[in-house]
């Protein structure tokens, strides 16, 4: 039984209502089947003007390194029956340099229409400004994915077709090399290196670009590698089948490999640099119950076990200040109310940092982290987010209307990146699109090299978000990460697996596992 408004409520009453409204809404619409069918027609025929009207003829997306991010939006696309095609030949259009097979284009004259225009939108004001949930589902930037639209003569100069053959990866393997090497910029590159790492294969990660040379094809040629590459030296001690786990894993997630014959280098680091940093199978706790957000706890699980296929301790918060820590690598935090948390608990958490532990943190966890100086960065106070609204002039009848202005209840903001930091390693342009749902603020601190990324002057790019907010927010903190004795603090002021959607930045989490040793 439950108390409410209207008296005790019992569970079956609960389950009697949810009946009733579903037959009631069966009832209604045979009742109204032509109006129902009548709009349906008038709405197609709407949409036809719509299309007739609008200047815009297509959208183009622009691909990058990460092969299966863009494929997964292809696979978005098809799912909602939206028609596109892909370039077949370079082009350029709108700044954007556009790889044949590596770029779509969706045209506007189709039955989905409305839902194209929706994903692709950037539309900051609308006629209610009030949102509870969210105000922009840009698909592009929910991807991190660059794009533009498209005028009539501009998607004529594009050559396409319906269907490209996928790209599959090289992954054949030459006996007696010095080492194997994959690249971390495809979105299934973690799940390959969680893979091996709990097969007990000894990796490397690099930190910072290099030049090795690759056996391919009967040749040995020159290669170009990236900063975050993973390299498996084979004069380490290596599982005795290391060839076939490699191979088959590669093949099932489409990840290049290469065989690196040397060690040396012919530019940037050899490959027995200290600047390659053992990576070890990272053994995470992750804090969920009464008093942390249950759907980010849920949507950073989802990531960890369907995206990683790493099996994460989840521990009530209820039993952290009885809980041994010393086993874990990483103990993430996700929005949450952390007071229960008593101070020899607190102060076991920064002794493990400073033993090499790493502590992520999300959202309104690093207000809790900025009070007990894991961080340097000052969380503003709510009162002063107050303060920047004017109430003068406003009646009590204005109040829920200023309480929901003062919200951000999902919008794409933008943030200049660090490039160099590993927590950016695979990230390709210098700004990120970051997905918001929270006004809570943290200032930047006086340590530049913390700072990973930071939002632009004027970071709204989607979605609604009061002015007053805007200007705050601008300047300010997005991603930090400070080291600490061994380990590292890590902080994403925003939620970076929003609804399993936001893909575009899931990979800082991948990061934050598996490139933390590079954190210094």
């Amino acid at each position: 039984l439950q108390d409410s408004v209207n008296g005790v409520l019992s569970f079956p009453d609960t389950i009697q209502n949810q009946v009733t409204t579903s037959l009631s809404t069966f009832a209604g619409s045979v009742a109204n089947k032509n109006a129902i069918l009548a709009y349906q027609k008038q709405f197609y025929v709407d949409t036809k003007k719509l299309i007739a009207d609008d200047n815009i003829s297509a959208f183009v997306i622009q691909g990058n390194l990460d092969q299966s991010r863009f494929e997964r939006v292809q696979e978005i696309l098809s799912s909602h029956q939206i028609n596109f095609s892909i370039v077949v030949k370079n082009a350029k259009v709108d700044g954007l340099e556009l790889k044949a097979n590596n770029a779509l284009v969706v045209p506007a004259d189709q039955a989905q229409y409305r839902l194209i225009r929706s994903l692709f939108s950037e539309r900051q004001r609308f006629t209610d400004n009030t949102f509870y949930d969210v105000s922009n589902w840009n698909l592009p930037l929910a991807f991190n994915l660059n794009y533009s639209s498209l005028s009539k003569s501009e998607m004529r100069k594009l050559s396409t077709e319906k269907f490209v053959e996928r790209k599959i990866a090289k992954t054949t393997l030459t006996a007696n090399v010095y080492a194997y090497a994959f690249e971390w910029h495809d979105y299934n590159a973690p799940a390959l290196l969680q893979y091996l790492l709990s097969n007990e294969v000894q990796v490397r990660a690099a930190g910072a670009d290099f030049r090795a040379q690759v056996a391919a094809a009967g040749s040995i040629e020159s290669r170009d590698f990236a900063k975050g590459t993973i390299v498996i030296p084979m004069a380490l001690n290596q599982p005795a089948n290391l060839l076939d786990l490699l191979s088959m894993q590669a093949k099932k997630l489409n990840i290049n490999l290469y065989n690196v014959t040397s060690g040396l280098t012919s530019r940037g680091i050899d490959l027995g640099s200290s600047q390659f940093a053992p990576v070890t199978l990272p053994k995470v706790l992750l804090i969920g119950g009464k008093g942390t957000s249950e759907y980010e706890v849920g949507e950073i699980w989802h990531y960890f076990d369907t995206r990683l296929g790493l099996p994460a301790t989840l521990l009530d918060l209820s039993d952290l200040n009885d809980r041994d820590i010393s086993e874990y690598t990483h103990i993430v935090f996700a929005s949450g109310t952390y007071t229960s948390v008593n101070d020899d608990t607190a102060a076991g958490i920064k002794e493990w940092v400073k033993k090499g532990g790493i502590l992520i943190g999300q959202k309104s966890a690093l207000r809790w982290f900025s009070n007990k100086k894991w961080i340097d960065n000052e969380v503003i106070a709510k009162s002063k987010v107050d303060d920047a609204f004017s109430t003068e002039g406003l009646f009590f009848g204005d109040k829920d209307a200023l309480a929901a202005k003062k919200l951000i209840a999902g919008s794409v903001y933008r943030a200049d990146v660090d490039l160099s930091h590993p927590l950016m390693f695979s990230f390709e342009d210098n700004d990120l699109p970051l997905f918001k749902t929270s006004n809570m603020i943290m200032k930047p601190s006086n340590d530049s090299f913390n700072e990973v990324a930071t939002y632009q002057n004027e970071p709204l790019v989607a979605g609604y978000t009061a002015d007053e907010l805007q200007q705050l927010i601008g300047k300010t903190a997005a991603i930090v990460a400070k080291p600490l004795g061994k380990g590292v603090v890590i902080g994403f002021v925003d939620n970076i697996h929003f609804r399993g959607y936001w893909n575009g930045t899931s990979k800082l989490m991948a990061n934050s596992l598996y490139m933390s040793p590079l954190i210094k």
